[in-house]
Protein backbone atom coordinates (compact mmCIF):
# COMPACT_ATOMS: atom_id res chain seq x y z
CA UNK A 1 0.00 0.00 0.00
CA UNK A 2 1.37 3.31 -0.96
CA UNK A 3 0.66 6.40 1.41
CA UNK A 4 0.06 9.62 -0.98
CA UNK A 5 2.81 12.11 -1.87
CA UNK A 6 0.34 14.71 -0.25
CA UNK A 7 -0.02 13.12 2.99
CA UNK A 8 3.28 12.66 3.55
CA UNK A 9 4.03 15.92 2.55
CA UNK A 10 1.63 17.38 4.81
CA UNK A 11 2.88 15.12 7.88
CA UNK A 12 6.68 16.64 6.89
CA UNK A 13 5.29 20.44 7.01
CA UNK A 14 3.11 19.47 10.03
CA UNK A 15 5.89 18.05 11.77
CA UNK A 16 8.64 20.77 11.32
CA UNK A 17 5.43 22.98 12.92
CA UNK A 18 4.83 25.37 9.82
CA UNK A 19 0.91 24.76 10.48
CA UNK A 20 -0.97 23.44 13.36
CA UNK A 21 -0.76 20.21 15.12
CA UNK A 22 -4.44 18.88 14.09
CA UNK A 23 -4.87 17.80 10.81
CA UNK A 24 -8.34 17.66 10.36
CA UNK A 25 -8.36 16.37 6.37
CA UNK A 26 -5.82 14.05 4.51
CA UNK A 27 -6.14 12.37 1.17
CA UNK A 28 -5.74 8.65 0.52
CA UNK A 29 -4.82 6.05 -2.51
CA UNK A 30 -5.80 2.79 -3.40
CA UNK A 31 -6.13 0.68 -6.52
CA UNK A 32 -9.77 0.18 -7.43
CA UNK A 33 -10.83 -2.17 -10.28
CA UNK A 34 -11.00 1.01 -13.06
CA UNK A 35 -7.59 2.09 -11.90
CA UNK A 36 -6.69 4.24 -9.06
CA UNK A 37 -8.86 6.12 -6.60
CA UNK A 38 -8.13 9.48 -4.65
CA UNK A 39 -10.20 10.09 -1.82
CA UNK A 40 -10.44 13.13 1.17
CA UNK A 41 -11.09 11.56 4.49
CA UNK A 42 -12.43 14.81 7.06
CA UNK A 43 -11.47 13.86 10.96
CA UNK A 44 -12.76 15.42 14.11
CA UNK A 45 -10.15 16.01 16.76
CA UNK A 46 -11.06 12.74 18.25
CA UNK A 47 -9.96 11.31 14.75
CA UNK A 48 -12.80 9.64 14.38
CA UNK A 49 -14.31 10.37 10.83
CA UNK A 50 -16.29 13.43 10.36
CA UNK A 51 -16.85 12.58 6.52
CA UNK A 52 -15.78 11.25 3.43
CA UNK A 53 -15.18 12.24 -0.17
CA UNK A 54 -13.93 10.51 -3.55
CA UNK A 55 -11.98 13.11 -5.23
CA UNK A 56 -11.23 10.84 -8.47
CA UNK A 57 -11.58 7.49 -9.71
CA UNK A 58 -12.66 5.61 -12.79
CA UNK A 59 -14.97 2.77 -11.75
CA UNK A 60 -17.65 1.22 -13.98
CA UNK A 61 -20.19 3.12 -14.33
CA UNK A 62 -23.36 1.95 -12.70
CA UNK A 63 -21.17 -1.01 -10.83
CA UNK A 64 -17.95 0.24 -9.51
CA UNK A 65 -19.04 3.76 -9.42
CA UNK A 66 -21.87 3.14 -6.56
CA UNK A 67 -19.25 3.40 -4.27
CA UNK A 68 -19.14 6.98 -5.19
CA UNK A 69 -22.50 7.31 -3.01
CA UNK A 70 -23.33 9.59 0.09
CA UNK A 71 -25.07 6.18 2.18
CA UNK A 72 -22.32 4.00 1.31
CA UNK A 73 -19.51 6.78 2.38
CA UNK A 74 -21.70 7.32 4.97
CA UNK A 75 -20.86 4.02 6.93
CA UNK A 76 -17.32 5.36 7.76
CA UNK A 77 -18.67 8.61 9.19
CA UNK A 78 -17.78 8.39 13.28
CA UNK A 79 -15.74 5.68 13.06
CA UNK A 80 -11.80 5.35 13.51
CA UNK A 81 -9.59 3.09 12.08
CA UNK A 82 -8.89 -0.48 12.02
CA UNK A 83 -12.51 -1.46 10.74
CA UNK A 84 -13.57 -4.47 8.72
CA UNK A 85 -15.30 -5.08 5.49
CA UNK A 86 -17.83 -7.44 4.42
CA UNK A 87 -20.39 -8.17 2.02
CA UNK A 88 -22.77 -9.33 4.97
CA UNK A 89 -23.67 -6.92 7.56
CA UNK A 90 -21.02 -8.61 10.15
CA UNK A 91 -18.38 -6.02 10.23
CA UNK A 92 -18.28 -2.05 10.41
CA UNK A 93 -18.22 -1.55 6.65
CA UNK A 94 -20.87 -3.19 4.28
CA UNK A 95 -19.62 -3.02 0.74
CA UNK A 96 -21.55 -2.46 -2.22
CA UNK A 97 -23.03 -5.58 -4.20
CA UNK A 98 -21.11 -5.82 -7.56
CA UNK A 99 -18.64 -3.75 -6.37
CA UNK A 100 -16.25 -5.26 -4.17
CA UNK A 101 -13.11 -4.35 -5.05
CA UNK A 102 -14.06 -0.64 -5.51
CA UNK A 103 -15.28 -1.08 -2.08
CA UNK A 104 -12.63 -2.39 -0.55
CA UNK A 105 -10.28 0.45 -2.73
CA UNK A 106 -12.03 3.00 -0.55
CA UNK A 107 -11.95 1.01 2.43
CA UNK A 108 -7.86 0.73 2.31
CA UNK A 109 -7.46 4.58 0.98
CA UNK A 110 -9.15 5.69 4.14
CA UNK A 111 -7.28 3.55 6.66
CA UNK A 112 -4.04 4.76 4.55
CA UNK A 113 -5.24 8.57 5.55
CA UNK A 114 -6.14 7.20 9.34
CA UNK A 115 -2.51 5.54 9.26
CA UNK A 116 -0.91 9.19 8.07
CA UNK A 117 -3.21 11.27 10.36
CA UNK A 118 -1.57 8.70 13.33
CA UNK A 119 1.83 9.48 11.94
CA UNK A 120 1.36 13.38 12.26
CA UNK A 121 -0.27 13.47 15.59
Amino acid sequence: MKIRFIALLTALVMMLGMVPAMAEEVTGTAKGFGGDMSLMVGYHPDKTIRGVSIVSHAETPGVGSKVDDATYLSQYEGLSGGLTISKRNDADITSVSGATISSKAIHVAIEQASAALALVQ
